[in-house]
């Protein structure tokens, strides 16, 4: 994960709720399941992996990101345009 979070590890996801994180990927593994027709017994990775999925708290540290990134060009653009 970009920013090392994941379940409670200290990283980009300190301020989202785990029980909702929890029932999120649970829904998320459930449309999984439905899509391969597996069981609740059978290991969610591959699966998610060839959907090209990523995990809820990874998506969220993704979407930080990004976000992150975004704002830091656009700052950098503006003050480019204050020097000018």
């Amino acid at each position: 994960m970009f920013f090392g979070g994941g379940w409670g590890g200290g990283g980009a996801n300190d301020g989202v709720d785990e029980g909702l994180v929890r029932r999120m990927q649970s829904a998320l593994n459930a449309a999984a399941r439905l899509i391969f027709n597996l069981r609740r017994s059978d290991h969610i990775t591959d699966a998610l992996v060839s959907l090209h999925w990523l995990r809820v708290s990874e998506r969220i540290d993704y979407k930080i990101a990004v976000q992150s990134s975004s704002w830091r060009r656009a700052a950098v653009s503006g003050a480019a345009r204050l020097c000018r």
